[in-house]
């Protein structure tokens, strides 16, 4: 776990760093599963018909996975990651440390601890 990788005896709960840590793993790994999908509508969104034919670039999500499978790999469905794991990683860390003070300060005011 994280606590254990920077030492945290976590005798009164995580620590900050052990939050900060977690927090950021948990960014990361919303970032990777959530990119390719991102990726997919952001192209669907942006997509403009061909000025001859008319007739728009991809046919769908699944039209649009494949053609970006088959021209750019698996690695195209990552392009941007850092920017992307740069806008996940601070709202997970926000979320999930602000989640975690208001649990603390609900059960020091009800008596739950």
């Amino acid at each position: 776990t994280v606590g254990k990788l920077l030492g945290d005896p976590m005798t009164d709960g995580p620590a900050l760093t052990t939050q900060i840590g977690a927090s950021c793993v948990a960014g990361f790994t919303a970032a990777l599963f959530s990119m390719p999908f991102d990726l997919i509508k952001s192209r669907l969104m942006a997509q403009k018909p061909d000025p001859t034919t008319g007739k728009m670039q991809y046919g769908g999500v699944a039209d649009c996975a494949m053609q970006v499978m088959k021209k750019e790999g698996p690695i195209g469905f990552f392009g941007g990651f850092s920017a992307y794991y740069g806008r996940c990683a601070p709202h997970a860390m926000i979320i999930l440390l602000s989640i975690e003070s208001i649990t603390k300060g609900y059960r020091n005011v009800l008596g739950l601890n």
